[in-house]
């Protein structure tokens, strides 16, 4: 469970390189009030891409004292992009952790770089 602003998620958790990379790839969609935590050993810039997704994502990076540090609002799917042309999302700042949500569910919670995470 995360908790951000108030509101809580039921998060899968991606915690070795395997689930990461397939992240929520291949899905079709995912309830309002999921999401899926990636978590890394330590704080560096993580990026993230959308490879094989179908729903557009809001991206939340988090530091390792649990405060957003990077918000990415609305990334889309690019269907039909070759791999290699993938747009690559990359942190403002370092962080420890990723959260996934659905597209609109940031700025729906006002979720704000700063904003201290729950977990």
């Amino acid at each position: 469970m995360v908790i951000i602003k108030g509101r809580q998620f039921t998060v899968e958790l991606a915690e070795t390189q395997e689930k990461q990379t397939l992240g929520l790839s291949w899905r079709q969609s995912m309830p309002r009030e999921k999401g899926m935590l990636f978590i890394f050993p330590q704080e560096d810039y993580y990026s993230i891409w959308m490879r094989g997704m179908s729903f557009p994502l809001d991206i939340v990076w988090i530091s390792q004292e649990r405060r957003i540090v990077d918000i990415r609002h609305q990334v889309s799917p690019e269907p039909g992009k070759p791999e290699n042309e993938l747009t690559i999302y990359t942190p403002k700042s370092k962080g420890k952790y990723i959260i996934e949500l659905n597209a609109g569910v940031a700025s729906e919670n006002d979720m704000q770089v700063g904003d201290y995470v729950e977990f």
